[in-house]
């Protein structure tokens, strides 16, 4: 029987009792900030088109049409399509009972990393990592938004436990976790295939090391572990190669030229999701208006550091710390797989987007945990602290971190609710709407509530949930661009007014040679844009400028800004 543990030395029992306390106060604290941040984001704004569009399929007349929209439609596997659903048919069917579960998800990754870093590494690492996770900009992003972007790095860091747990010691209860919540990933979200290709590399180079004594066992146990989860992924194989085949968002065409562009933005993308706060450009001023308020937080953490130098090492908790930190045991395979895992799935993400984008920040995001875990390891590792170097390195990630959120605030996600509520009260029962491209359309249509002739195009009705399956041959179909021109033409001659509602940045006009460019193009967005704009330029050719223009909110969103044009007939016609 091992004997018990004793406190470390000149360190009264009594204080090191009240210390151990203390982190969990600490975590209970984060994890309130953490949800008060995501709240705030989360219901700065309405929902913006892939929110809406997500309710849309969760709202389906049953759990058959449900899985049957998202196999032949969507490009998305069911699970968090099935938590939403299970949990709205509780709460209702609101904004706020959508964002609800998020929100929740979001905020318990905060206690979920200390207990992970602190059983990998020490208690401060694990409260580092609690207060980086909890203020971290890109995961209070997408932990408001009605999508599993919340769900997604919570699951992606238990299976990244669970895994280094298995190759250190091969527990079966270790591997059955780190099955279960694999499964969990592919279930959810089709990026998961990266970031098991990270796991991959990452177990591959920690058994590679000659240090490594499981390597036999760890080859027969991880060849079991695989099979259980290509097994239990069967039932959805020939889904995702359906989806894979007519679905996903373009590719990123890099010229050679531009490889150590492209390469730097992505590293910049991958930093910003995950370790450093960004700021969403929406506006001009984004950066001027920031500047000022970075400058003021790296001097007041700084003077905050240097003021505490001399106080905090001396504190009983602190020295327990880091003597524990000290007597710990090597934690070379975590660090490693840690730091290997988000790198190896970020190079995999940047070789497939030559066929389809995978450098989204809503993917990169899931990668966030291991780096946080990564870099609370670095801050907390025992060294002479505060030093100025020290100081401002940490000043800066946290800086940019207040920066990162509020421009966030400032910045809603999308102004669909409020331009919605503008065209309802000022619509007739004549009129036509148009919304184009199409994703577009569900926000709009969750909150527009008139009646009247409507097109989505290149739908001619009103729709909700959108088909991203071929959507891009779909938009570029000359019969409904025919068809539109024509619908159009009628509507002047028997003067009904006509809204247009689309992004802002579409331009009335282009040369036919870069309507042609846009229409070939492999990139659906491209194409939903080039036919926005020839739809703009049929109507300003019959009704001339809009009588009128609203935007329903003053504050330029991040997502998705969109305009509503209102055309009557003037004297200018065919």
């Amino acid at each position: 029987m091992s004997a018990p543990l004793k406190p470390p030395p000149n360190v009264p029992v009594c204080q090191v009792s009240r210390s151990g306390r203390w982190p969990y106060v600490l975590v209970c604290g984060l994890t309130a900030i953490a949800l008060a941040i995501r709240l705030r984001l989360a219901t700065g704004s309405g929902l913006w088109g892939d929110e809406a569009a997500f309710l849309f399929i969760v709202d389906s007349r049953s759990w058959a049409s449900m899985i049957t929209f998202l196999r032949l439609h969507e490009a998305h596997p069911p699970l968090f399509y099935a938590l939403m659903r299970l949990w709205l048919s509780v709460a209702g069917k609101s904004d706020a009972a959508a964002l609800a579960l998020p929100i929740t998800l979001g905020a318990t990754l905060v206690p979920t990393i200390y207990l992970i870093g602190k059983s990998l590494f020490s208690k401060l690492v694990g409260l580092v990592a609690a207060a980086l996770a909890a203020l971290s900009p890109a995961l209070s992003e997408h932990s408001a938004l009605v999508r599993p972007y919340s769900f997604l790095p919570l699951v992606g860091l238990v299976s990244v436990y669970a895994l280094i747990r298995g190759v250190e010691h091969g527990r079966a209860r270790v591997w059955f976790l780190y099955t279960l919540s694999a499964i969990t990933l592919l279930y959810t979200h089709h990026w998961a295939w990266v970031v098991l290709a990270g796991h991959w590399v990452a177990t591959a180079v920690v058994a590679s090391q000659p240090s490594f004594e499981r390597r036999n066992k760890l080859v027969r146990e991880w060849f079991i572990v695989q099979s259980l989860i290509a097994f239990a992924y069967l039932p959805w194989v020939t889904t995702l190669l359906y989806q894979v085949q007519h679905g996903g968002h373009g590719p990123l065409v890099v010229p050679r030229t531009d490889i150590p562009l492209f390469i730097g933005q992505a590293l910049q993308g991958l930093l910003q999701s995950t370790v450093l706060g960004y700021v969403p450009m929406v506006e001009p001023g984004s950066i001027a208006s920031s500047t000022p308020i970075f400058a003021i937080a790296m001097l007041a953490l700084g003077v905050g550091g240097l003021l505490l130098r001399d106080a905090l090492p001396r504190s009983p908790f602190r020295e327990a710390e880091l003597q524990a930190s000290r007597l710990q045991a090597d934690s070379s395979v975590a660090i490693t797989m840690l730091l290997v895992i988000p790198v190896a799935a970020w190079i995999v993400a940047a070789a497939l987007s030559v066929h389809s984008n995978m450098l989204l920040p809503r993917g990169l995001v899931i990668l966030s945990p291991p780096l946080i875990l990564a870099l609370a390891y670095w801050v907390a590792r025992p060294r002479d602290l505060f030093t100025v170097p020290f100081i401002a390195a940490v000043a800066g990630i946290l800086g940019s971190y207040i920066v990162g959120l509020d421009a966030l605030d400032r910045s809603p996600r999308s102004n669909a609710r409020e331009l919605a509520t503008a065209v309802a009260q000022r619509t007739t029962s004549s009129d036509l709407v148009i919304i184009t491209p199409e994703w577009y359309s569900s926000s709009l249509n969750r909150y527009f509530s008139s009646s009247v002739a409507q097109i989505d195009f290149p739908h001619f009705d009103r729709i909700g949930a959108v088909d991203y399956l071929d959507i891009r041959s779909r938009t570029a179909d000359p019969a409904a661009f025919g068809a539109i021109n024509e619908r159009i033409e009628l509507a002047w001659k028997n003067h009904q007014r006509v809204w247009l509602i689309c992004p802002q940045q579409i331009p009335p006009s282009q040369n036919p040679e870069a309507i042609a460019q846009g229409l070939a193009s492999r990139n659906y967005v491209v194409v939903g844009v080039t036919r926005a704009t020839q739809i703009y330029s049929l109507i300003l050719g019959l009704y001339g400028p809009a009588d009128t223009t609203l935007i329903g909110s003053s504050r330029p969103s991040r997502d998705e800004y969109l305009y509503a044009r209102l055309f009557s007939r003037k004297t200018k016609g065919l």
